[in-house]
């Protein structure tokens, strides 16, 4: 997700959160992690946003993730930290979306299969079909390795 407030003129989000576009706009991402990323989902209110662009179809699933808060995406799993929450957003099979908010400590299947799964382990999920990308999404900015390789994050 690059920014926007309307779908097909209709404002989903406040307009000041468009990043200077005012359709919302869906691209292919850098590929670090396996869903599409909303971020300010607090500060912003862009949860609206992505609900929309998931439950229209423009992205299989995502996440939107609140000011000051991490998500640390590796071997399969999504573990998070910090003050804020990470809501994932995924299709229910009849037209709709489920969102499901995670605070600091809680984890879940990076997988759009998994994402209704919460994991208490600390230990990796494996998933045969997906290699496993290590990164961090913190606000706008995508760390890996202990460096900052993004600061826009979209769907891949």
């Amino acid at each position: 997700m690059v920014g926007g407030w309307l779908v097909d003129g209709v404002p989903v989000c406040p307009g000041e959160t468009g990043e200077d576009l005012a359709e919302v706009e869906v691209r292919a991402g850098l590929g670090l992690v396996p869903f599409a990323v909303d971020v300010h989902a607090a500060r912003w209110g862009t949860l609206a946003r992505l609900v929309t662009v998931v439950g229209r179809g423009a992205a299989p699933y995502g996440v939107a993730v609140d000011e000051n808060t991490l998500l640390h995406v590796a071997d399969g799993e999504v573990r998070v930290a910090g003050p804020g929450r990470a809501h994932a957003v995924r299709p229910d099979g009849d037209g709709g979306v489920r969102v499901r908010s995670y605070r600091a400590g809680e984890g879940f299947s990076s997988d759009w299969a998994g994402l209704h799964t919460p994991s208490a382990s600390a230990g990796p999920i494996a998933h045969p079909r997906r290699r496993a990308v290590p990164a961090v999404v913190a606000g706008t900015a995508l760390w890996r390795a202990g460096q900052i390789v993004a600061v826009s994050i979209t769907k891949r």
